[in-house]
C-alpha cells in the first residue's frame, strides 16, 4: 500500500520533471497535464468527485504557479486526505 506522502512526492516529482508543463505558457495545457499526473498517480479522476479532484489540481497549480488555480485555504495534504477515502483512490 502506498502512503499519502509517497503519492504526493511522486506527483511533485512528475510535475517538476514534466516537459509539457514547463515548455508552454498555455495555462489550460498546464492544468490538464497536472490533472493527468494526479489521476495517473492516484487512480482518482474528476468524474468520481469533481470538487475534490479540482481542488487538488488547483492547489498544485497554485503551488507551482502554473495553470489556472483558485486561492484555496486548505493545504494539499488536507484536500488529498479528504479524497483518500473516496472510491477510486489509489492505495497500492
Amino acid at each position: 500500500m502506498k502512503s499519502l506522502d509517497y503519492d504526493i512526492q511522486e506527483i511533485r516529482d512528475k510535475i517538476t520533471n514534466s516537459d509539457i508543463i514547463w515548455n508552454t505558457d498555455d495555462s489550460n495545457i498546464q492544468s490538464n497535464e497536472v490533472a493527468e499526473i494526479v489521476s495517473g498517480v492516484t487512480g482518482f479522476n474528476q468524474f468520481e468527485n469533481e470538487k475534490v479532484f479540482n481542488a487538488i489540481v488547483d492547489k498544485l497549480c497554485k503551488e507551482y504557479e502554473i495553470g489556472m488555480y483558485q486561492d484555496l485555504s486548505e493545504s494539499l495534504e488536507s484536500v488529498y486526505n479528504i479524497s483518500n477515502g473516496l472510491p477510486g483512490t489509489s492505495e497500492g
